[in-house]
C-alpha cells in the first residue's frame, strides 16, 4: 500500500528510508505478510518537503511501482529519466522498489514548470510502467504524443529500463482521464510505438 504520513514513528521494516525526510509529509510504501499480522517491509519515501503516494502496482515477482507527487527538490532518485524537480510547485514521481523494499531499482521526477501529479500506475508483463495523472505544465516531457500540449490529464509509458530515453507519452484531454488502469494499459499498448 502507499499513502502519506507525517508520523516520526511510522512503522518501518527492511526500509529503503528509515526516517521521515523532512518536516512535512512523506509518502510511504508498505507490504504486509500474507497473514496480515506482520510487515514484509515498510519504508518512508520522500525528501525534505511534501510527498504523497497515490498509486501502486506490483509486478509478478513482487516489485512495487509507486506514483504520487512531491514538492521536494531532494526527492530520492536513482537511474532517473528526470533527475531534478521540474520547477513547478509539484512534480509527479515514479519509483520502482526491489522486491525486498530495501532499495530502489529506479526513481524519477516527472514534470515541468507547473503542477504535475501522478495518480495511477500499472505494470505490464514485460515490467514497463504506465503512469496517469494531471499536469498544467507547458513543458511536460512528451514524445510521439497523441496530444502535445493542453488538457490536464497525462499518461506515460516508462520502459522497464528507465535509462532508455525513447518512450512514448501523451497528454490527453480531461475527458480521457477517467479510465481504469487496465483500460489505460490497453490503450497505451495499442497506440504506443515499440521501444
Amino acid at each position: 500500500m502507499t499513502g502519506e504520513t507525517d508520523s516520526t514513528n511510522f512503522p518501518t521494516k527492511n526500509a529503503f528510508q528509515k526516517a521521515c525526510g523532512g518536516s512535512s509529509y512523506d509518502a510511504f510504501v508498505t507490504k504486509f505478510a500474507p497473514s496480515g499480522s506482520s510487515l514484509s517491509y515498510s519504508t518512508y519515501l520522500g525528501g525534505s518537503d511534501y510527498e504523497i503516494g497515490y498509486g501502486i502496482a506490483v509486478d509478478s515477482i513482487g516489485r512495487a511501482f509507486v506514483t504520487g507527487d512531491t514538492k521536494s527538490i531532494d526527492f530520492p532518485t536513482k537511474n532517473a529519466f528526470q533527475k531534478a524537480h521540474g520547477g513547478g510547485s509539484y512534480d509527479a514521481f515514479v519509483t520502482k522498489l526491489t522486491s525486498s523494499g530495501s532499495s530502489l531499482s529506479y526513481s524519477t521526477y516527472l514534470g515541468g514548470d507547473g503542477v504535475d501529479k501522478g495518480h495511477g500506475i500499472a505494470v505490464n508483463s514485460s515490467g514497463s510502467a504506465y503512469v496517469t495523472g494531471a499536469t498544467d505544465s507547458s513543458d511536460f516531457p512528451t514524445k510521439n504524443a497523441f496530444q502535445k500540449s493542453g488538457g490536464v490529464a497525462l499518461m506515460m509509458h516508462l520502459p522497464r529500463n528507465l535509462l532508455l530515453q525513447d518512450f512514448p507519452s501523451s497528454i490527453l484531454p480531461i475527458s480521457e482521464q477517467c479510465m481504469t488502469i487496465k483500460a489505460l494499459e490497453s490503450l497505451l499498448t495499442a497506440v504506443a510505438m515499440p521501444i
